[in-house]
């Protein structure tokens, strides 16, 4: 998997993942179980920090009753 970080002159970012298909599969069976209740969540972990900056750590969960969104799928 690789991952990109895009800086914008507002403050804000954007992440991309670019996958194998073996991690598309993954990728699904970790959302599965996270859907089915099998996990209550699940990271994406950076295990080389020999660069400057980077994305270290993403954590997918589900979200609680009542929470707001603040992403969407495009």
């Amino acid at each position: 998997m690789k991952s990109t970080v895009e800086k914008f002159e507002s403050g804000w970012i954007g992440i991309g993942f670019a996958l194998r298909p073996d991690e598309v599969d993954e990728m699904i069976a970790l959302l599965t179980s996270l859907k089915t209740g099998k996990l209550d969540h699940f990271h994406l972990r950076n295990d080389d920090f020999s660069g400057d900056e980077g994305i270290a750590d993403v954590e997918f969960s589900i979200k609680g009753v009542g929470e707001a969104d603040n992403l969407t799928f495009t």
